[in-house]
């Protein structure tokens, strides 16, 4: 029996407008990655080489410019609505600041029952 991957991201891209008129920067080009059941995967490459966009891409922080992610088999672009919000519960970034990303006033279980 065949596995299939709970998240499978098809040839993402993300580009941004550029200071110069009409031209683009393409911080994700064509990444294809899946994700099977049990698996943990590191993201590692040089600075600015487009891990956090991709990362945020993949999360919808940031829009994709072409490519698709599918999170068990649906398409999270397609979403919208109760369908979407729901999706995102199933998908976690962890920013890289952290003081950032969590309030120090907090216990660790205030920040995570915000959340809920």
């Amino acid at each position: 029996m065949t596995l299939a991957p709970v998240l499978k991201v098809e040839s993402l891209q993300t580009r941004f407008k550029s200071a110069q008129r009409g031209k683009f920067v393409h911080a994700v080009d064509d990444v294809s990655i899946e994700l099977y059941p049990g698996e943990i995967v590191g993201l590692v490459g040089e600075s600015g080489c487009g891990k956090s966009t991709l990362g945020r891409t993949i999360v919808g922080l940031e829009k994709a410019s072409a490519g698709r992610v599918l999170l068990d088999g649906v398409d999270l672009s397609t979403l919208s609505g109760k369908a979407l919000r729901n999706s995102r519960r199933a998908l976690q970034y962890v920013f890289q600041d952290p003081y950032s990303s969590l309030n120090d006033r907090q216990t660790v279980g205030e920040a995570i029952d915000e959340a809920f």
